[in-house]
Order: structure tokens, then sequence, then C-alpha cells
């Protein structure tokens, strides 16, 4: 249940409603007893110097709140005090017992209906990537070059969530297109006379299917998150252009040309990502720019070499 009206005209999640009301803005909760002001409270720090060395110490400031709205009916001994933790479920705990202390009706919108929080939105991303390659013999001497170019690619995002068991942990997915373009130019001597110039063009485009896990380490409407997953690729266009170019000789250089397919690329691939993030909540809208590390393992379908594919980049998302 979403409410406004409570601070800066945007709408709060409504976590408990009756003689002490608990509402929610991301990681602050805000508390209103009948006839009361309403208050905020979140996890604040105060930073210690100790032998030169910084520390964060925890506020407590928001358990003397708590104490002060519940005294009247519900005593918080100082053992349950020391342990209580600032998360929603706790803080909704605690208020539930202090209106069943109260003897008036209450209402927990979370539990008039099964809470699983689905979120949808659009994804693009631009990066550096690389071919890497393994076991690439003379024959193969084209792709001895290190291609490095830029890829790209955008698409749709599902994110899952359910804060009422992890309130800092989603899962997403999506479905994405994402694009490569790979140049490469090689010059080499095949003793005694036999001079090759060879230039390869590689393109790759894929419908992808990422699948992550994601954790905030830190809370505040600015987080910080670590995420890690897979991809599925699947191989919709490509050109793996091989031109070469060989000349014998050196008085009546005879020369021949040629062109090829460099190698022939899989029709699904499996790849890995991990990075690091930060989330940004925009009234209804909730950003995330993060950097991640993505290696995609076999490119190729050749059994005598292997080529695998690493990308640097840069992940845009804005989900509601």
């Amino acid at each position: 249940m979403l409410i406004s009206g409570i601070i800066d005209d945007q709408f709060v999640e409504a976590l408990v409603i009756r003689k002490i009301n608990l509402f929610r803005d991301y990681d602050r909760f805000f508390l209103q007893k009948t006839g009361d002001q309403i208050r905020e409270i979140k996890a604040e720090f105060d930073t210690l110097l100790v032998n030169n060395q910084e520390f964060l110490r925890p506020k407590t400031i928001w358990k003397g709140v708590l104490v002060f709205l519940m005294n009247d009916c519900l005593k918080i001994s100082d053992e349950k005090l020391s342990k209580f933790k600032l998360n929603e479920k706790e803080i909704t705990d605690l208020v539930i017992e202090y209106n069943k202390c109260s003897g008036e009706y209450y209402q927990v919108p979370k539990d008039e209906k099964e809470f699983h929080r689905f979120s949808f939105g659009l994804t693009a991303s631009l990066g550096q990537g690389r071919i890497h390659k393994k076991n690439v013999e003379t024959a193969n001497r084209h792709l001895n070059y290190p291609y490095r170019d830029m890829g790209y690619n955008f698409g749709i995002i599902v994110q899952y969530m359910n804060p009422k068991q992890n309130d800092k942990l989603f899962i997403q997915t999506g479905l994405e297109y994402s694009a490569f373009q790979f140049e490469g130019f090689t010059e080499y001597l095949i003793p005694p006379s036999l001079r090759v110039t060879s230039e390869t063009e590689i393109r790759i485009q894929y419908l992808t299917i990422p699948i992550s896990t994601n954790y905030r380490i830190t809370s505040g409407r600015s987080n910080l998150y670590l995420t890690a997953g897979a991809n599925f690729n699947f191989l919709i266009n490509s050109s793996t252009r091989h031109y070469a170019e060989s000349t014998f000789g050196t008085i009546n250089p005879n020369t021949t040309s040629s062109e090829s397919d460099a190698f022939d690329l899989r029709s699904s691939q499996f790849g890995l990502f991990t990075g690091i993030g930060t989330l940004q909540k925009i009234g209804k809208f909730t950003t995330s720019t993060s950097f991640r590390i993505n290696h995609w393992m076999i490119l190729n379908r050749e059994q005598a070499f292997n080529l695998s594919n690493s990308y640097l980049g840069i992940h845009f998302a804005i989900l509601r």
C-alpha cells in the first residue's frame, strides 16, 4: 500500500496502520503515533579517529525514539534494544507488538497479499571487447592480431525481489541485443620470399538472455551493489571475413589473393559476468549504473583452436 503526503509529496509504503503508523521510503522509516508528529528513523554513523585510523560507529538515536513512542504500553528491555537491527522485518514486528499491546485493531498491508515485487525497465551498455586465442598455430596466423574494439547492447530488463524476506537481494533477467565488431591487420614473411598481408573483419550479433543475482551492500537513496550472473547468447547474424594477399618473389613478384571465413562461429554461447554498481531512487523510478567484466566462453566451432571474448563495459538501466 502506497500513501502520499507523508514526506515531500512522495509516495511511501505503509507497513503498519493504527495507533502507531509505520511507513517506509527505501532505507528510511517513519513513525507516527496518533496525535503526534511524524518521526523519521534511519541508520546513521559517526566517524571515530583511533590511532590515526577512522572507524564507523552506528548512531543509536533512533532507538531512543522507539522507546519514547512505545513506553506508555510496551517496555523494551535493554537486552532486546541492544540486539535490535533497523530493518523492515524487526521494526514491523515491534510496531505490531506495540499495537497489540494497545488493544486496538491494526492493519499490516503486506500480510493481505502475497508480497513479490516486480520491476520493469530498459538497459543499455557500451564497452571494450577483446578476442582471446588459444592453440592458434601457423595455419591461422591471421588470428594472432590482438583484436580489440567497441561493443554495445540494449534491451529490456525484469527485476524481482521479495523485501519481506530480504530487502537487499534482487534478481534480474531480460532480453538484449548485443553487437561486436573487430578488425585486424597482420603482415608476415614466410621464408624464403613469400610475404602475406592479411585483413580480418569480425562482426557478431546476438540475442542475449542475462540472469544475475544482485546484493545491496550499503543503505540510502544511493546504494552500492554487487552483481554476478550468466549470459546465454544466441547468434542472429555474423561475418568473419578474412582477406589475404600473398606475394611471392622480389624481382618479378607474383601476387594472389583470396577471401574466406576466418573461423566458424557457434550458434550459441555461454558467458559469465561480475561487477559493482550504484542504485539511485528518483521518485517512482530506480536507475542503476554498473561496471561489469564479461567473459564469453568458446566462440568458434573448430576443434584445433579456441576463441573467447572478454568485455569490460559500463551498464545503465532504469526501472519502475
